[in-house]
């Protein structure tokens, strides 16, 4: 039973009901909300879902006061509302939960009390809008301290659910939660409503031990069996010129495919359309290549190619049979491509690999045709064979025997990355396991003796309190500026603790604190040890940083931060003890290399920089156990919490520290290969998850949304700004459901939901996520559950039906709607109702219009490559003109009996019921089921001209709004040509 509001209900009423239609309307978790939360920067809740969640209110407080048109834009904060809402009581309402409002005020103050004593802050510094991890610095397990003390201070008050932790983020937030789980009633109280259950949020997964330790084998494959790449007849695709007379030959075969291929100048930029990019790396490369070959990759991306490919000279495996007269840092340009296949939807990317020499004679012929076939991403050709690369996979556990003691004590090993975290923990385990002495080479300054005011403290509270004392100088420092400080002095303490666990086994260890990019001030260090503590026999380098952007936002300037921490870092280490003779060279690359990841392109770039360089070595120094490993995440170091968040989501575990550590002394003191891949959990899971209320979402594909490659949404505008249609988004998800379950046929979905519009300008650039859950199976049905994404954001959701026959179709019981609709066909496009430009412009005409519904006749969609420069298929599976027409229905239907535009929210059901829309005009038949002033619900018919039943939407939902009149009008954007 619905709750009914009445003047003595007072603001905790509207508080309560306005989160907990927030949250269903947009899908976040109600422990997640709270009042302070700005309507756009923090919930991203546009004009017309603001409307659409106040009418939603008023449908849950019946009686309560409306918000007036003219006050919606004034609205920014929920707090706003609910303030409104209550100031527009009735005069002298009472109120009766002033408890709960006491209540909410005694949480506020004990909760800023417990927190000042656990953190040190003073009381008078906190507000409730602080961030508990960015504002305060408070972790997880601080978070149980202070709400536990809470609990404690608080015997009444209502305990927080483990569940509800790590959605508590602000001090606003807890208090809100206490409010609401103190106001709300028990579950079956006649004229309450119990709130609705939170989705679950997924934690960062514990470590996983044992680790998984995967090992390279290159794999035949066939050229037979593979479909070919489609491009367009005269596609245009621009081979880089590597001086060895292979690209000229490439043309040429090229445009015997009726392609039309050119040789492209060194440092050339790209001009014009270009549908396919093949980056030839000559024999030697530099800096500059690498960076030229991104920048190339990167304008390739923007420019919409189809086809991606980098082709190297490794000698055919990747440089896993002889690397000896080969450059290992061409490999730099596979793991760019390696991104790229994870970014970019639709574009096909081949990294390829050719003998060092051109002495096959069939090369061009085999590469020509290698590069117009799908396939897989790695393939190496060979003289006469063709391979892939492929893991075998066992625990770390089932290592071989040692075959003999790699490191003696007194031995000198060189780590850089520091004294911090990661490398900590395997400088402690070298020490420990081997006795080896140590030089450590780190960002951070050289530790430290800490003033005589900080020596002797011991606990967080009083160090912070005692950085107040020493920070002021008569205003009380910021909370960022205190905890700045903070983070100074606990790395200042972890590396001299973290040194001083490691002198305690009784070897020696020196911190130099060097940027491993300076060659001249690692070798000064590298030296300096070798005078003090002993002879050079191991290096590990384990440096590195993060810049993670996607590939078309990158900078150059974060590309070689990140490259050249690990390449130039590992240059400085090889030059410094080019005549050391080392037993052990261990290389912290990453699995980024290894399977490509989102945002990581320079990353991937790097590391297989490290992989190839391992190779080479070890062909240099045959006695040396030279290990390159492809390391997945592990918990610390780089991994934050926020990070490990979206690990564990994707399905991904960390590696424990000492897991890790245990793993590298056992894998050194085995004559075991090179290149390794270690990771916390199955390699299968870096396939691209998410976790949805906990279901495993599998990425599907990715689609890169702006104007240039989706020219439709020129025609679909409001309010200056393209808006992707709901309709399209229906199509994505139901090639999303089919991506990973070919066979079957799309039938139709259910509990389809618009949680946020993708709206963009002229300009901007959209990466979307379609992710699909596993089969649920439901009679003859399959049933997946998908999303629509970018990156954390959720835009839509819905469950799509596929099934190998199709339902018979359900006559509707129901009258036909009648009554005139006035005005001439095609007006409504032109006087402001519509606001869909030419290519949306579906409706031929109107039968008739009443308040029972609306009946008209509208046109199918062209192919899909009339709306889309990348389509997915050529052929639709639903037909997102017909849905989109059908929605422009109701929108004229709105106008007619409401005086005021409307927008689709929702969709119950859709069925339809034979394979896509055939040619010709579709009669649509509206029938509006429910309506109020800001509101309707609709089920609608689409028939063919014989009038029989090709599909049907049930509960079709729109809000309806006088603000939408205006923003239908402003139906262009800048520099928009039709």
């Amino acid at each position: 039973m619905q709750p009914v509001w009445s003047p003595e209900s007072g603001e905790p009423a509207f508080q309560q009901a306005l989160l907990e239609v927030v949250a269903d309307k947009t899908g976040y978790p109600v422990g997640m909300l709270n009042l302070d939360m700005d309507l756009d920067a923090d919930l991203g809740i546009d004009s017309i879902k603001r409307v659409e969640i106040l009418s939603a209110l008023q449908e849950r407080l019946p009686g309560a006061p409306a918000v007036k048109p003219e006050q919606l834009g004034t609205l920014q904060t929920l707090r706003q509302i609910v303030e409104f809402m209550a100031a527009e009581q009735p005069a002298g309402a009472a109120r009766t939960e002033e408890s709960t409002a006491a209540t909410g005020g005694q949480y506020q103050q004990v909760l800023l009390e417990v927190v000042a004593d656990k953190t040190g802050y003073p009381v008078d510094m906190l507000n409730l809008d602080m961030d508990l991890d960015a504002d305060l610095g408070i972790d997880s397990i601080k978070r149980v301290e202070i709400l536990s003390a809470l609990q404690e201070r608080l015997p009444e008050a209502p305990a927080v659910k483990p569940e509800q932790l790590g959605q508590l983020q602000t001090l606003g937030q807890i208090v809100t939660y206490l409010q609401q789980e103190t106001a709300t009633p028990a579950a079956g109280v006649q004229g309450t409503a119990p709130a609705p259950t939170p989705m679950p949020v997924t934690e960062a997964a514990p470590p996983q031990t044992p680790v998984y330790r995967s090992l390279i084998h290159p794999s035949p494959v066939s050229p037979d069996g593979r479909p070919p790449i489609e491009l367009p007849a005269g596609a245009r695709v621009l081979i880089t010129d590597d001086d060895s007379g292979l690209p000229a030959r490439l043309c040429e075969l090229l445009n015997g495919e009726k392609l039309s291929a050119e040789v492209l100048a060194p440092d050339a930029a790209l001009t014009g359309d270009v549908n396919g990019l093949i980056i030839m790396v000559p024999q030697r490369v530099d800096d500059r290549f690498i960076q030229t070959a991104f920048s190339l990759i990167q304008q390739a991306g923007r420019q919409g190619v189809r086809l991606l490919a980098g082709v190297t000279r490794l000698g055919g495996k990747f440089g896993l049979n002889d690397l000896a007269a080969a450059d290992p840092e061409a490999a730099a340009v596979h793991g760019i491509i390696k991104t790229a296949d994870k970014e970019w939807a639709g574009v096909n990317c081949k990294c390829i690999d050719i003998p060092v020499a051109n002495d096959n004679p069939q090369l061009a012929e085999t590469l020509a045709a290698e590069l117009l076939t799908a396939g897989p991403l790695e393939l190496g050709i060979g003289v006469t064979e063709r391979c892939t690369l492929t893991l075998q996979t066992a625990p770390a556990g089932d290592l071989p025997d040692p075959a003999g003691q790699p490191l003696a004590a007194g031995d000198v090993v060189v780590i850089t990355g520091g004294a911090r975290g990661i490398t900590a923990e395997v400088a402690l385990a070298l020490a420990q396991t081997y006795g080896v002495n140590l030089l450590l080479l780190g960002r951070s300054p050289a530790p430290q003796d800490e003033p005589g005011w900080l020596a002797e403290l011991t606990t967080e509270t009083d160090i912070r309190q005692a950085i107040i004392s020493h920070l002021s100088t008569g205003q009380m420092p910021s909370p960022k500026a205190i905890e700045k400080e903070y983070k100074r002095i606990s790395a200042n303490r972890e590396i001299r603790n973290n040194l001083a666990r490691i002198r305690a086994t009784g070897v020696s260890v020196s911190y130099r604190s060097a940027d491993v990019r300076d060659a001249g001030r690692v070798a000064a260090c590298i030296d300096q040890a070798r005078r003090e503590i002993g002879p050079i026999r191991g290096i590990i380098h384990g440096a590195g940083v993060l810049a993670d952007r996607l590939l078309n936002d990158k900078t150059l300037e974060q590309f070689n931060t990140v490259f050249s921490t690990k390449v130039d870092g590992l240059r400085s280490l090889l030059q410094a003890t080019s005549r050391d003779d080392l037993k052990v060279m261990v290389l912290f690359s990453s699995s980024t290399a290894r399977f490509g990841r989102k945002g990581q392109a320079d990353y991937a770039a790097a590391n297989e920089v490290l992989n190839k360089v391992a190779q080479q070595q070890q062909l240099a120094r045959p006695d040396c156990r030279v290990l390159s490993v492809n390391w997945g995440p592990w918990a610390g170091g780089m991994v934050t919490p926020q990070l490990a968040r979206v690990f564990a989501a994707e399905g991904i575990g960390l590696i424990a520290a000492s897991a890790g550590a245990d793993y590298l002394m056992r894998e050194i003191a085995t004559a075991g290969p090179v290149e390794v891949v270690i990771l916390g959990s199955d390699p299968a899971a870096l396939a691209g998850t998410a976790v949805t209320n906990n279901i495993v979402m599998q990425l599907a594909f990715e689609r890169n949304v702006n104007l240039q490659d989706l020219p439709v949404l020129q025609s679909h505008v409001m309010n200056g700004r393209a808006v992707l249609p709901a309709a399209l988004m229906v199509e994505w998800m139901a090639h999303g459901a089919m991506h990973n379950n070919p066979g079957p046929a799309f039938i139709g979905f259910d509990d389809f939901r618009i949680l946020k519009g993708v709206i963009l300008d002229h300009t901007d650039n959209i990466t979307l996520q379609v992710l699909a859950g596993p089969v649920e199976i439901a009679g003859n049905r399959d049933r997946i559950l998908v999303e629509l994404r970018n990156g954390e954001v959720l835009h839509a959701r819905a469950r799509i039906m596929l099934s190998s026959e199709y339902e018979p179709p359900v006559e509707a019981a129901d009258p036909v709607p009648a009554g005139d609709y006035p005005g001439r066909d095609g007006d409504y496009y032109e006087d402001g109702r519509l606001f869909h430009g030419r290519d949306l412009q579906g409706i031929q005409s109107v039968s008739a219009c009443s308040e029972l519904g609306i009946t008209g006749t509208v046109r199918t969609a062209p192919p899909p490559s009339a709306w889309n420069r990348n389509p997915i298929r050529s052929t639709w599976l639903a037909d997102p003109l017909v849905l989109d027409s059908c929605f422009q229905l109701m929108i004229l239907w709105s106008f007619r009996n409401r005086g005021a535009g409307s927008l689709p929210t929702a969709i119950t059901g859709y069925r339809q019921y034979r394979r896509g829309f055939t040619d010709g005009d579709v009669r649509i038949i509206a029938r509006v089921t429910a309506s109020g002033a800001h509101n309707a619900s609709a089920n609608i018919e689409m028939r063919d001209q014989q009038n029989k039943l090709i599909a049907r939407l049930e509960g079709y939902e729109c809000v309806i709004d006088s603000s939408l009149n205006d923003a239908f009008r402003k139906n262009r954007t800048a520099r928009i040509t039709e």
